[in-house]
């Protein structure tokens, strides 16, 4: 039995059933698969279209709305939706036989069996998860030690009954107290906050193949990303023989598969479950670089390839969080 959460408002809504498409493509020899997704204002539309992909491979399916979730406002401001905090009270949403549980974004799809993950010892910890390449800079960003490890929270395993025994919402409160003009990503950052020391790492990307990662070559990634206590470059390029999860992160100026302008290498595997997919006569839009980061970006693409790579990994390995750092006051570990 595979027990698996995406969380997504009504405009992610069609990414998420690609990616429990894939899920379920992928992993036909599974006896069972439970998902929920964990809905903020999902249309009757997009729920049909859900509900319809469960029912082609068999499986079981809950749309779960978060609007009834009974987050403190000092959590859950209007800076984010309520889904972006919701597999934080998968303990809570979940039927308390639930023990543990797979979280998988939106912005993914399954290219493989997730079995093996999902049977994996948790070893007293709460989540097991994959690094993710970023600096130093933004482990001190929310407080965690430098010897400490980031996680990308894309893909996680979760052991809901240690949630369900911890303090866990008052913790929140006081992480959000401290840090919450520090924070760019949401929950990410307050799981990389509070749960340092309860992380068990997989040894192997593959489970979480970000864009970055697979677009370009290992020393690409340092210059751009500056990764601290991350990946060799020996397990990238043997993750990249066997990965089980693509992760379609934003990454320069790369554009995510969901768009017609994409030209990453694996915008296909997206393609091609989408077109399996109840959303398969969506029309792509064109990505376009209207926003003001964007536009530095490709205004520092003007210069020379290492030059630009030198540039851009500053700024966001850098510049950015130490910019953070000082105007909050934030101190290390």
């Amino acid at each position: 039995m595979v027990n698996v959460i995406l969380a997504s408002d009504n405009g992610y809504a069609w990414l998420a059933g690609i990616c429990m498409l894939s899920l379920f493509e992928n992993n036909k020899q599974c006896e069972e698969i439970n998902v929920w997704i964990f809905g903020d204002h999902i249309s009757k539309e997009n729920e049909d279209k859900l509900y319809e992909t469960a029912r082609m491979y068999g499986r079981k399916f809950e749309l779960v709305d978060v609007n009834c979730l009974d987050i403190p406002a000092e959590i859950c401001s209007g800076r984010y939706p309520k889904s972006a905090f919701s597999r934080l009270f998968a303990w809570k949403l979940l039927p308390e036989n639930v023990h543990r549980v797979l979280y998988l974004d939106c912005d993914m799809v399954v290219e493989g069996n997730m079995e093996q993950l999902y049977n994996m010892d948790f070893e007293d910890k709460f989540i097991i998860a994959c690094k993710d390449p970023v600096s130093v800079m933004y482990k001190w960003k929310v407080g965690a030690p430098t010897n400490g490890v980031y996680i990308n929270t894309g893909m996680m395993m979760m052991d809901l009954d240690k949630f369900r025994s911890y303090p866990l919402i008052d913790k929140m409160k006081a992480f959000i107290n401290k840090y919450a003009s520090a924070m760019h990503y949401a929950d990410q950052e307050i799981i990389n906050g509070l749960f340092q020391g309860k992380f068990k790492i997989l040894d192997s990307p593959k489970w979480n193949m970000m864009s970055q990662e697979y677009q370009y070559s290992y020393e690409q990634l340092r210059r751009t990303r500056h990764p601290h206590n991350y990946y060799t470059k020996q397990e990238i390029l043997e993750a990249q023989k066997d990965v089980r999860v693509f992760h379609y992160t934003t990454c320069l100026l790369d554009i995510r598969p969901w768009f017609k302008n994409s030209k990453l290498k694996n915008a296909d595997r997206f393609d091609k479950y989408m077109a399996l997919s109840p959303w398969k006569d969506v029309e792509k839009k064109e990505m376009n670089f209207n926003n003001p980061k964007f536009k530095t970006i490709k205004m520092l693409f003007k210069l020379p390839t290492p030059v630009a790579h030198f540039c851009t990994g500053m700024l966001h390995a850098y510049l950015r969080p130490t910019y953070t750092i000082l105007m909050n006051k934030i101190k290390g570990h």
